[in-house]
């Protein structure tokens, strides 16, 4: 795009930009689904198109939806204050850390390589963000956290069966060539499709038990199905503690209908094993080959940002730096780690680290302490666990800050994890008198 046109679109695209955050400042739900549209073409598009190029760097949908998202932040910045409470402090240092680490970039490698990986940290820092500022009452829990969440996990299931009949089910180690020459996974959704998912299944499952609506009970299952099938090992683990927690801290119905449903995967897995789902489905949950590589990829990775020097265990390495490593099957891997916690290590050092966990792990011990919120509670174990092997995607930024923000805000009560009132969810600003 020449200088001249430049001039002359850059007004116009101002007022759009200014325009649609008005309209996301007014009805939250549009940011909410504006964020999920992306996951819902991962599969099938996983090279994105960029929406516009400027002085050769490409501006891509999800960059414009992070523009929007961060003037809407701004805008409410009394309430994101007072939904962080004294985490502003670590949270703060952390977007210190992250910025640094992306002029530092800009400085030694370029813009363009530095925003490439900057990415990766600066959208969901700008997406959880953005939900953390939001006041949560139990109507804006319905707009924009329930009802968009329930959308788009139908629509990923229709998707999934999409997948399955087109290619088949696939398992964890399968792939296939597509049309236009990229390496795609045989299985009907990707990890963060997967979680997605599962936290949507999460979120229904309380919404039956708060509201006693059968619907919500059926999407449960449904989607609990399709995570199952989908073959997503991590998922399943992220999901699996999700569920402890909700056994442990939720209603008294909950555990049982939970319980019932371990029981029934238990008897399956015994007494029906020859089945072809249910083999394919052991064999990817014993199948460690990937984790394994992953494991001695870390280990190199930490390696090299040790030998780097103090500065870049303290404070990371510069974004655009790259994660070149041989991987044990003798191919060099450039990707990112598959690993958040080690991700934010090597970009923004111990201090981003630090401050990072500083802040989810007062969430954590909040909701323990106050016993607000085992929805919030459950979508935050399913979130750091599925952390552990993948990273911290900007697609299911929405939740987890609605439960940053319910922990945050969590005021301490008595009794479960839950308000015994029967409100669709648990608000984090009513408290039970």
């Amino acid at each position: 795009m020449g200088p001249l046109a430049l001039l002359l679109i850059a007004p116009v695209a101002v007022v759009a930009l200014l325009l649609l955050a008005a309209l996301v400042q007014r009805h939250p739900a549009y940011g909410a689904f504006g964020s999920y549209i992306m996951v819902l073409l991962q599969w099938d598009f996983p090279v994105q198109l960029p929406v516009v190029t400027l002085g050769g760097n490409n501006i891509f949908f999800p960059d414009l939806v992070a523009i929007i998202l961060t003037l809407v932040m701004l805008n409410n910045w009394r309430t994101l204050l007072r939904n962080l409470g004294w985490v502003t402090l670590p949270w703060a240092l952390f977007a210190l850390c992250i910025s640094l680490g992306v002029v530092r970039g800009i400085n030694e490698f370029g813009l363009g390589l530095a925003i490439n990986e900057g990415r990766s940290l600066l959208l969901p820092l700008i997406a959880t963000g953005w939900a953390m500022s939001i006041d949560w009452t139990d109507e804006k829990t319905r707009s924009v956290l329930i009802g968009p969440l329930q959308v788009v996990g139908w629509l990923l299931v229709v998707l999934a069966g999409y997948h399955a009949l087109r290619y088949g089910l696939g398992t964890a180690s399968s792939n296939f060539i597509d049309i236009d020459g990229v390496a795609q996974s045989g299985r009907v959704l990707m990890q963060n499709q997967a979680l997605v998912l599962g936290i949507a299944a999460l979120l229904a499952l309380r919404q039956w038990d708060t509201t006693g609506d059968r619907r919500y009970l059926l999407t449960f299952v449904v989607f609990i199905g399709v995570v199952a099938v989908s073959q997503q090992r991590t998922v399943w683990s992220a999901v699996a503690a999700a569920l402890g927690v909700l056994m442990l801290f939720g209603w008294p119905r909950l555990r049982r209908v939970l319980l019932l449903g371990a029981v029934v995967v238990v008897v399956t897995v015994l007494f029906a094993p020859s089945l072809p789902l249910v083999a394919d489905i052991m064999k990817s949950f014993s199948d460690q080959t990937t984790y394994d590589a992953r494991l001695a990829s870390w280990a190199q990775l930490i390696s090299q940002s040790v030998a780097s020097g103090p500065v870049a265990v303290w404070f990371g390495q510069p974004f655009g730096s790259g994660y070149v490593r041989l991987e044990p099957n003798g191919l060099i891997a450039t990707f990112s780690p598959h690993n958040w916690y080690l991700l934010l290590f090597l970009r923004t050092g111990l201090v981003g680290l630090i401050a990072y966990s500083t802040a989810g792990a007062y969430a954590i011990l909040k909701l323990l302490s106050t016993q607000k919120s085992a929805a919030a509670l459950s979508v935050l174990a399913a979130v750091m666990v599925f952390c552990w092997s993948y990273g911290f995607s900007w697609t299911f930024c929405i939740p987890a800050g609605w439960a940053l923000a319910t922990a945050y805000r969590a005021k301490r009560s008595t009794g479960n994890l839950e308000s015994p009132l029967p409100v669709p969810l648990t608000s984090t600003l009513v408290v039970r008198k």
